[in-house]
């Protein structure tokens, strides 16, 4: 098995929506979207909070 298939991706977190009270997340599909928090987002995807963008938090 390649090694990238064992590994758990990388996932980085735009440390800007910490602004925001309530996040909509989504898996792809209209009817998959659920409201969370930036804790929970954080939590729930084991990401790391970042600046993503230029002028981000």
């Amino acid at each position: 098995m390649p090694r990238s298939a064992i590994r758990s991706p990388y996932t980085l977190i735009d440390a800007a929506l910490a602004e925001h009270e309530h996040l909509w997340a989504g898996a792809g599909m209209p009817h998959t979207v659920f409201r969370t928090t930036f804790p929970e987002l954080v939590r729930i995807t084991g990401g790391e909070p970042a600046e993503v963008a230029e002028g981000s938090a």
